[in-house]
């Protein structure tokens, strides 16, 4: 009695299997909308869904000779797969959170470049601002002295905002040729890796049904030879086929004049606007060399931990695949920021190096730290007093020269600033 009601429910438990299968089998191979025409054949043509069948049918073909299996497959199988997808919906939530990460780390470049754009405004209508004065002030010396150090924070904002914008176009054209390619093709391998651990599970099933029922043994091993066929990789070629769309890069951005102030597009390049560029070039400079050695272990890192996976799913040699997944996904993570981080350097510098065209300023540009300063100090650009609670401005590690922290990129190196003194 028990061994028929347990069989009647094994032929039921198929049946609705069947007919599950039969009703969105089709949009799990294909997608929910294609964009060609699919037909029954294209679903047989996947390696999962054809394995999945041959289970189905064996279910149903043997389920008079399962009786003693209910208590092996509860707690073998059903708690492995449970652990299968406890384990790849983990995986989706941190790729999804890292998805939201780099999207906020790209949306932050963008926010810079806006922010510069509205400096430059801002700056500009100073400009206009002290012109009128230096007209209309008596004291016309200091109002054209104020006219002039303004204009030179005009030309300044203005380069910073050249740059944003050439910072933004790179992280935007990285952003969707490099991060979202890559972190699909991880999402491809997480799946390809879950296609494989339901693989290893369900024949965990079948062999536990193998050594149960010898009468099961050739129905049992078409099952398995269908579900070593599973390939991941042929699946997702067929999903990806059937859902091919046209796509293409978002413009790029170019500069935008003031509504009230006539510009175009190109670098000031004047002496002191120079200046600053050939600073913000070496300082870029210097932070990409860290950059590279930090970015080139972190990808060794991810390396070595894509091998380790890549050996264990072709061996199947146990170990700890959850603590070395999360690793990979980590290191890979950090090289996808770190990366986006070269991106803008590199941006900057070739920027700024075509823009200066050779003329790249000294060899010994001077070193600032953040100071505090307990007397009386003056700017040695400006010439105008260094004052406030804390870190007031920067001092030169070389040579002392002390500057406000938003002169400091306004300062000659030290070979330009010989050459002076000796003319």
């Amino acid at each position: 009695m028990l061994e028929r009601e347990y069989a009647v429910k094994l032929k039921q438990l198929a049946k609705k299997a069947s007919e599950k299968k039969n009703k969105s089998g089709l949009s799990l191979v294909v997608g929910d909308n294609p964009t060609k025409a699919c037909t029954e054949s294209m679903n047989q043509q996947n390696t999962l869904n054809h394995a999945y069948s041959e289970i189905l049918l064996s279910m149903s073909n043997s389920a008079q000779d399962h009786i003693n299996l209910a208590d092996a497959l509860s707690s073998q199988i059903t708690e492995s797969l449970k652990a299968v997808e406890r384990r790849n919906d983990d995986y989706k939530k941190k790729q999804m959170q890292f998805y939201h990460t780099i999207l906020a780390g790209r949306d932050k470049i963008y926010t810079e470049r806006i922010k510069s754009k509205q400096k430059y405004d801002a700056d500009c209508a100073e400009v206009e601002v002290h012109r009128q004065k230096s007209v209309h002030d008596r004291h016309a010396e200091r109002s054209a002295k104020q006219y002039d150090l303004q204009r030179l924070d005009m030309f300044n904002s203005k380069n910073v905002y050249i740059i944003s914008t050439a910072s933004a176009n790179s992280v935007k054209t990285k952003f969707y040729t490099e991060d979202l390619p890559s972190l699909e093709d991880s999402f491809q391998e997480l799946q390809a890796r879950l296609v494989m651990d339901l693989v290893g599970v369900v024949t965990k099933a079948q062999n536990i049904q193998l050594s149960h029922q010898d009468i099961l043994k050739d129905r049992l091993a078409t099952v398995s030879a269908t579900l070593i066929e599973v390939q991941p990789d042929k699946d997702q070629a067929l999903f990806v086929e059937s859902n091919i769309r046209p796509f293409s890069l978002p413009d790029d951005w170019v500069f935008e004049p003031c509504s009230n102030h006539y510009d175009t597009g190109d670098f000031c390049i004047g002496p002191a606007p120079k200046v600053f560029l050939q600073n913000k070039l070496a300082r870029s400079r210097t932070k990409l060399r860290e950059l590279n050695t930090t970015l080139g272990k972190k990808r060794a890192d991810a390396e070595k931990y894509r091998v380790m996976l890549t050996a264990c799913a072709t061996d199947n040699t146990p170990g700890d695949m959850g603590g070395t997944m999360n690793s990979y996904l980590d290191a890979s993570h950090e090289v996808t920021a770190l990366s986006t981080s070269a991106c803008v350097l590199n941006s900057e510098i070739n920027t700024i190096a075509d823009a200066l065209g050779g003329d790249e300023g000294g060899s010994s540009p001077h070193v600032f730290k953040s100071s505090a300063f307990s007397i009386p100090t003056t700017c040695g650009y400006c010439k105008v007093s260094i004052w406030g609670l804390s870190k007031q401005g920067k001092t030169c590690k070389s040579c002392g020269l002390s500057v406000h922290s938003k002169c400091e990129l306004n300062v000659l190196s030290f070979s330009h600033s010989n050459m002076q003194g000796r003319r």
